[in-house]
């Protein structure tokens, strides 16, 4: 499967842009620094997902309760 060469290069270029601006903004703040903001943005966003899950879950688990309450058997002994 051929690349379009252009494509190739641009895509390149982008990447290796984001690599020099990440790099120069960890050397401007220091390593350590650096990497406790990318952690501290990670654990924001991984909340933000694990909230949202939870409120997909918890409606479905709602609307299932819903349902079954609908269609309750009826208990008929023919003792």
């Amino acid at each position: 499967m051929a690349r379009n060469s252009a494509m190739f290069g641009e895509e390149y270029v982008m990447r290796n842009l984001f690599a020099k601006a990440l790099a120069a903004f960890l050397r401007s703040v220091g390593w350590s620094f650096g990497l406790g903001v990318v952690g501290a943005v990670s654990c924001l966003v991984t909340a933000a997902l694990f909230l949202t899950e939870a409120n997909i879950q918890r409606k479905k688990r709602n609307k299932l309760k819903e349902s079954q309450a609908q269609f309750e058997m009826e208990h008929d002994s023919k003792a």
